[in-house]
């Protein structure tokens, strides 16, 4: 698909498809949902419909957990147009396969349509059911069409049977299966050939055809109404995948990603997903995004490339490492054994640099400190004596301790102080304090030894404690070796952005969007730039951070190649930023400001009175959906949360209901919130349309 759009100034509405409600009986927002979407988005003067990741996630609700970077989520097929699907295939089915797929929609309607979140396991549970029995009742005429899609997509045949095995293994990882654990082409085709499993991967291809189909036809027909679609293609993959199961030389599962500690008392972040092998033998690597993003091209003229940052470099973490602290980026030059002894640094010293040494005081300190947690003191001591043994080495005769070399990462440390408790009562407070103590201590050096004989400088390395003891020609020394690797990784840094996403703006004919929040190093933009790729500016955070009281930047002055929005998935909605978290009065100066050039917004500030509201009436937001049209952004993107905050009577009760993900937390709330007010509703809502079609619209 082209982009349609391109090089002119539009507006476009992001919007979670599990989120829709088509009408006041439907569980969940599904494929042919993005007919209306388009209609109600051509109604509201908008050209752009942006969605969250749509790939296969099985039964958790995380858009960015795929396990497959091809398969479509089955929770979106819609049951009532099934029939008609499978009747463009050539498939009819008889009254009663109708009937079930009828019945499981309005049971689905009636236990959940009305839910404020989306109950995501027992909806796909209850259309799977109802799929299957389709399935079973029809397999022969359905059975060239999913052998022909088989055949056709490489992907599918492995993610079928990866599928399948999870099933059979009661969903453990594939690391955990008794068999099938480092699978073979044949190991594939046998699954496939095999009466049992090859019925149910077979049915997951037909879940697959009809996704597909489904997905398809609504994107044909918003785009013949000149609406873009923007898919999500997430960076990651979830470990416990398809691909990753099947694909191993493309991963590095030695490593996990994550993002650095990149402010003081900040421990990062570890998101548990394999690195990939960017050199692979054969490309391999590179061919699999270049078969991803042309898969993806069947749906979207353009796409968010999920962390942009990770393909120039990516925060490294160790797999037996819990926290991100101990990461590093890859790419990312190293100092020798050999390089560190010709800068003056004797073995001694090197140790003294690369692990962690605690006084024999404050292992004490913390031992009593623990014991005294218990109801037992006594006996915690003699717990924790016994502990010392097994996870400290003595420094020759000296009062000091380091780590035994075979404990490797914070979640050894764990695993050791957790095997047989001795049911102490509080106990397990204590060791928690402990290990806290001893994570604590573990992170504490300035190298980090990633290979033998091979270091990087720690991401703070100058708080550490080793650091403090050396003398300034040391630190010097050390100083001036960090810095000619940071100019090295940085060059590197842009030789391989460079590479990859040059590749991926040639995979295909949509328009690559970026997500390139964050600390930036300066390659990126160049770039991204370079490739004609919009990065993104999320208002809230374009602010003058070093100019006094941090004034927000006019959306005027935004680069041309970008994508400004009011919110994203992984913030607080406009309305709960403004209660809680934005400088209101210098807004309300922005808007008066930005008014002596804009007309539109100069007639919403004589609407929304002359003092900012400590709530977000639907003047005052108008007011921000407005003053994002005025961005020189060649998109303006509005979460539909931020739109319906314009009209009273589609708010929530509060805007924190409005969140779709909490970083960093595990909720049932995350990923499932629900629409408050049906797309049909919203189509009818003549007033609304005027009303948001005359503030987005752009000059």
């Amino acid at each position: 698909m082209n982009y349609l759009h391109d090089k002119l100034s539009i507006a476009g509405m992001a919007v979670p498809l599990l989120a829709v409600r088509q009408n006041e009986k439907t569980a969940c927002g599904e494929y042919l949902d993005l007919i209306d979407l388009g209609l109600l988005a051509e109604s509201w003067g908008l050209n752009l419909i942006q969605l969250l990741p749509l790939n296969d996630t099985g039964d958790l609700p995380s858009p960015y957990a795929a396990l497959s970077a091809f398969a479509l989520h089955p929770i979106h097929l819609s049951l009532q147009a099934a029939p008609e699907t499978l009747a463009a295939r050539g498939v009819s089915l008889s009254a009663a396969e109708k009937a079930v797929l009828s019945e499981a929609h309005e049971d689905l309607a009636t236990r959940y349509a009305s839910a404020g979140r989306v109950p995501f396991g027992q909806v796909l549970a209850g259309k799977l059911e109802a799929f299957r029995k389709v399935w079973n009742a029809c397999r022969e005429g359905l059975m060239p069409q999913v052998e022909r899609f088989a055949e056709e997509q490489a992907w599918a045949k492995p993610y079928a049977a990866f599928m399948t095995l999870k099933q059979r293994y009661a969903l453990a990882p594939w690391w955990e299966w008794p068999e099938f654990r480092n699978p073979s082409p044949s190991d594939i085709e046998a699954l496939w050939q095999a009466p049992d499993s090859g019925e149910e991967m077979r049915f997951r291809i037909f879940l697959q055809v009809l996704a597909r189909d489904q997905l398809e036809a609504a994107a044909q027909a918003v785009h013949a109404r000149g609406i873009d679609i923007m898919g999500d293609i997430p960076i990651l993959l979830a470990p416990d995948s398809a691909d990753v199961w099947f694909q191993r030389a493309m991963f590095r599962l030695d490593r996990q990603a994550g993002s650095p500690p990149d402010w003081p008392g900040h421990m990062g972040q570890n998101w548990g997903f394999p690195l990939y092998n960017w050199s692979a033998p054969g490309n391999i690597t590179l061919d699999f995004w270049r078969r991803r993003l042309a898969y993806a091209a069947n749906f979207y003229s353009a796409y968010r490339i999920d962390h942009v940052l990770g393909f120039f470099r990516i925060w490294t973490i160790d797999t037996r490492e819990r926290e991100a602290v101990l990461g590093y980026f890859e790419p990312y030059g190293r100092i020798s054994h050999h390089g560190l002894a010709a800068l003056g640094f004797s073995e001694e010293r090197l140790v003294w640099l690369s692990r962690p040494h605690i006084s024999e005081e404050r292992l004490q300190a913390v031992e009593e400190t623990c014991s005294r947690r218990t109801a037992d003191p006594p006996a915690m001591r003699a717990r924790l004596a016994a502990l010392r043994e097994q996870l400290f080495i003595r420094v020759k005769q000296e009062p000091l301790f380091q780590f035994y070399p075979d404990i490797h990462g914070t979640m050894d440390i764990e695993a050791i102080c957790r095997k047989a408790g001795s049911g102490i009562p509080g106990e397990q407070d204590a060791l928690h304090e402990y290990i806290d103590a001893l994570s604590g201590w573990w992170f504490d050096r300035t190298l980090q030894e990633t290979e033998p004989g091979q270091y990087v400088f720690r991401w703070f390395f100058r708080d550490t404690t080793a650091w403090h003891t050396l003398d300034e020609r040391e630190k010097n020394i050390l100083e001036d070796a960090a810095r000619r690797l940071e100019e090295e990784a940085h060059r590197e840094w842009e030789q391989q952005g460079r590479h990859i996403l040059d590749l991926m703006v040639h995979a295909s004919d949509m328009q690559a969007f970026a997500e390139d929040l964050g600390a930036i190093p300066p390659c990126v933009p160049r770039v991204l730039k370079e490739l004609g790729i919009p990065g993104l500016r999320v208002f809230r955070w374009q602010r003058q951070w070093d100019a006094p009281g941090m004034p927000y930047h006019d959306p005027g002055s935004y680069d041309s190649l970008s994508l400004a929005c009011t919110s994203v998935h992984d913030s607080s909605s406009m309305r709960e930023w403004w209660e809680k978290e934005a400088d209101r009065n210098q807004l309300w100066q922005l808007c008066v400001d930005v008014a002596e050039k804009d007309a539109p917004l100069a007639a919403l500030m004589a609407e929304a009175g002359e003092e900012p509201p400590a709530r977000l009436t639907p003047e005052a937001a108008r007011l921000l959906v407005r003053l994002l049209a005025t961005s020189s952004s060649m998109v303006a993107m509005y979460p539909i949360q931020d739109i319906l905050a314009c009209e009273g009577r589609y708010h929530l009760q509060t805007p924190e209901e409005e969140r779709i993900n909490v970083p960093g937390t595990v909720s049932d709330a995350n990923w499932t919130w629900h629409m408050p007010v049906s797309l049909l509703a919203l189509k009818e809502d003549k007033p609304l349309a005027g009303l948001v079609s005359s503030i987005v619209k752009r000059g």
